[in-house]
Formats: structure tokens, C-alpha cells, sequence
């Protein structure tokens, strides 16, 4: 049903230049997967190393997904809703 909640994008939070240096790293590790959203300016959530099942959810042209940033407890989270 539209609007429900699917789940909360989780990981570890890292900032910018952490986030460049592990890109830096795969590349050069011809690792071409990558679970990074970015939670706010300067913070990057990194659902690689630590995670729940929302890392595997994949962008698509036609959607069913919508993530939103909600702020709980002072503290600026990623909810994943269903679009339909």
C-alpha cells in the first residue's frame, strides 16, 4: 500500500572523506558494488561492511520505492516507503 514503511536504510556512518577514500579503494580493487546514500551534508551512511536487508534494494526507471529522511530524536534517519 502506498506510504508504508518498508524499512530504515542502515550502516555506518562515515563522512565525505572517508567515504572518497573506501571509493578509492575499490576501484582499485575492481569492486564495483557499492551501498553508500548520503544522510546529510558531510555524512555518508555505508551499508557495505555493516547492514540490514534495505542494502539490497536496487534503484529501478520505474520505481516502487521512495526513500525520505525523517529527523528521530534529533538525529536525521533514511526510511524506505512503498510508492504503490
Amino acid at each position: 500500500m502506498q506510504g508504508t514503511f518498508i524499512n530504515e536504510y542502515v550502516g555506518e556512518v562515515i563522512d565525505e572523506a572517508e567515504a572518497n577514500r573506501r571509493l578509492a579503494a575499490s576501484r582499485e580493487n575492481n569492486v564495483t558494488n557499492f551501498y553508500m546514500m548520503e544522510l546529510d551534508k558531510g555524512r555518508i551512511i555505508d551499508a557495505a561492511r555493516a547492514a540490514n536487508v534495505s542494502r539490497f534494494i536496487n534503484h529501478s526507471c520505474s520505481p516502487n520505492l521512495l526513500t525520505e529522511k525523517w529527523l528521530v530524536n534529533g538525529e536525521t534517519r533514511i526510511g524506505i516507503f512503498a510508492l504503490r
